[in-house]
């Protein structure tokens, strides 16, 4: 049984297609069901119209085909109908294909609709903008129009600055806000899809700049008064340009012997992004000046710099106020000298100049700046290490300049002192240090006032001592200002003090009197001895024995008390048994006779006591003994050069050897009367003092 054909449309590719590709597609109509199932003709159809139907001969007539697709029916009678190719397809093949089958049976249903997509690129742009005058700092909208936006619909748009694109643009319009020198140039803009780039669209966008400054006058100007080069310069932005004009106090200020005016047109500056410009400088000619040196009163004025408008802006202005300047002068403190006890706190010091710009204050102590105002305030109490100069230095940028104030500390005396030597006097000088100088001198000895031999001079007051017992003792000095006393300084004076003062070849003159004193009293008693003692040779002299047993019992104790009787071996200590009334023969030195008993004192002073009046020799050896002492007095000062001990020593050593002598000769003589006994025993002091010196050498 025969049926119609049932038939399904397949299209390859199956796919979208670039125009631009320029490809070819080729549709079949398959049959699904029919009897027969091969076709005899198919019909093709675009969006519902019939395109064509093969074969295609020219004995068989079938519908008119669409119209404007004919072919020839020559080429399409011997084709297979089920397949229909299209050749180069473009946007124009874009659509919904169909076909429909014939077999013997008849014409079968259309099969179901297959789209053919052909893509293609947007169509041209126009670049449209707003404003049409473009103004700098102003804001420039610009619009991609395009009426075709291809298949697929185009979504992007492709914008560029001159060459370059502008890659973060991507829609249908651009807005530039501010305006500036960059946008003085030529856009484009395209459509853009996936089949490729819309025919662009151009547009060159001029910018125009109203009136600015970009170097403007500053609110202040200043000169030196003695400045060779003085001049004022300002430039104004326009386009189209603009005119400067100069004003003086707000009157015009043209070309004169006093000012020049110079006006020069300069480029962009794409770097500063500035559009045209013009620039004018004012200059002061100098030399037409009385002296060459502008006037610090006449020449201070208000200077302005003024454009003309343009068409699309209004002109503008700048004003400056110029001042003549100078340096400080007429520096000047507010007390040149502040008083001030010490550790109290000063006044405040003001310290002020004329200059201009204004002058800055700074104060200095030595090299420390101490204060960076004009007013010296001092929060700390005053020491007189803090006395002295604080110096104020007045300073702009032209100079500076100083002037000093005097922070005089002021204190009560301070005194120590003195002894010194002039012509032979002795003097003590007591000398203050004090804050007033005007100073009052007292001076005291022990507890009474001492006026005698006072000078007083400035800062110090002296006396000339006196050599005499009344004068010795302590010195006390005062000194008095007007901030009070001050404390005593104090000096003992005692005899030693005249003898310090001997020069050393006056003290060599005494020692050697002294020495040539002791040596003539040597000699006398070597005489007297000698006369005195009876002679061996005439048998007057008796025996040892006979002499001891001729002592008295006033003798005979003396004797053997001595210290060489019986020379029997030194005690290992003193002997000094418990109760005894022993005695050491001189107590002052008794270091040097630390052995055996010596209770000869006792019996010294009871033979002195019955003795008769001494002779001449006895008074003799006590003018030798207190002048033994004089000598170890002098000596004990330490003040004597080592040649005047010498000669000391040699002296009494010579006094020692010759009572050693005698105590050879003599000893053992029993003519020995009391008086030579004691004679012996003030020998033994004066060796005991030799040697005493002989420790102190």
């Amino acid at each position: 049984m025969k049926n119609k054909p049932r038939v399904r449309m397949t299209m390859d590719p199956n796919r979208p297609v670039k125009e631009l590709d320029e490809r070819n597609v080729t549709l079949t109509c398959d049959v699904d069901s029919g009897n027969p199932p091969t076709l005899e003709a198919v019909r093709w159809y675009l969006d519902g119209e019939l395109l064509k139907e093969l074969p295609d001969c020219p004995n068989i007539s079938y519908s008119t085909p669409m119209p404007g697709r004919e072919v020839e029916t020559s080429d399409l009678c011997d084709i297979d109908p089920s397949k229909l190719m299209l050749e180069s397809v473009g946007r124009s093949f874009q659509g919904n294909y169909t076909c429909q089958g014939r077999n013997t049976a008849g014409w079968g249903p259309q099969s179901g609709p297959v789209e053919l997509h052909v893509h293609y690129a947007p169509g041209p742009a126009r670049l449209e903008f707003d404003p049409l005058v473009v103004v700098k700092g102003q804001a420039l909208t610009m619009h991609c129009v395009v009426d075709e936006m291809g298949r697929p619909t185009a979504q992007v748009f492709r914008w560029m600055r001159g060459t370059h694109v502008q890659s973060e643009i991507r829609s249908y319009n651009w807005t530039i806000y501010p305006v500036s020198l960059e946008t003085r140039a030529n856009f484009s803009c395209q459509a853009v899809n996936e089949a490729g780039f819309g025919n662009p669209a151009f547009a060159t966008i001029d910018v125009y700049a109203p009136p600015t400054f970009i170097q403007r006058l500053t609110p202040y100007t200043g000169a030196l008064f003695t400045a060779k080069d003085v001049s004022l310069s300002c430039q104004v932005e326009c386009f189209p340009l603009c005119e400067i004009v100069w004003l003086k106090n707000g009157l015009p200020l043209g070309e004169s012997d006093f000012y020049s005016i110079k006006t020069s047109t300069l480029p962009p500056d794409p770097a500063k992004s500035d559009f045209e410009s013009v620039l004018s400088t004012l200059t002061w000619n100098l030399t037409a000046w009385p002296n060459g040196q502008l006037d610090r009163l006449h020449d201070n004025a208000n200077y302005t710099c003024q454009s003309t408008s343009n068409s699309v802006g209004a002109g503008v202005s700048s004003t400056t106020y110029f001042r003549v300047e100078y340096p400080p002068e007429q520096v000047a403190v507010s007390s040149l000298m502040v008083n001030v006890v010490e550790n109290e706190f000063p006044d405040k010091v003001s310290c002020t100049a004329k200059g201009f710009p204004e002058p800055s204050y700074i104060w200095k102590f030595g090299n420390q700046t101490i204060s960076s105002s004009a007013v010296l305030f001092l929060d700390h109490k005053l020491t007189r290490s803090k006395a002295g100069d604080y110096e104020c230095i007045a300073m702009n940028r032209h100079g500076n300049i100083s002037t000093k104030t005097i922070m005089n500390v002021q204190y009560a005396p301070e005194c120590t002192i003195t002894p010194k030597e002039e012509d032979d006097d002795m003097l003590l000088v007591c000398e203050v240090e004090a804050n007033p100088g005007e100073v009052d001198f007292l001076w005291m000895l022990e507890n009474r006032t001492y006026s005698e031999n006072v000078k007083n001079k400035g800062l110090s007051s002296t006396i000339t001592l006196i050599a005499s017992p009344d004068n010795f003792g302590k010195y006390r000095c005062f000194a008095n200002n007007s901030i009070g006393i001050s404390a005593p300084c104090e000096r003992v004076i005692s005899g030693a003090n005249w003898i310090r003062k001997l020069s050393d070849d006056k003290v060599i003159i005494i020692a050697a009197v002294v020495g040539i004193a002791i040596v003539l009293f040597l000699i006398v008693c070597i005489i007297i001895i000698l006369t005195t003692m009876p002679d061996r040779r005439n048998g007057k002299n008796p025996s040892p024995a006979h002499r001891k047993g001729d002592l008295n019992d006033d003798g005979k104790a003396f004797y053997e008390n001595l210290p060489f009787h019986g020379l029997q071996s030194p005690q290992s200590k003193p002997l000094l048994p418990p109760g005894s009334d022993l005695d050491y023969a001189d107590s002052d030195y008794r270091q040097l006779y630390s052995y055996g008993p010596m209770n000869y004192k006792q019996a010294s002073l009871q033979n002195n006591a019955d003795a008769p009046p001494k002779n001449n020799a006895s008074k003799s050896l006590a003018v030798a003994e207190k002048s033994g002492s004089l000598i170890l007095s002098i000596i004990e000062s330490s003040i004597l050069p080592h040649t005047v001990y010498y000669i000391i020593a040699f002296c009494i050593s010579m006094q020692v050897y010759v009572w050693d002598v005698l105590h050879k000769l003599k000893l053992k003589s029993s003519c020995i009367n009391n008086k030579k006994r004691k004679l012996w025993t003030e020998s033994i002091k004066l060796n005991a003092n030799f040697n005493y010196v002989r420790e102190l050498l």
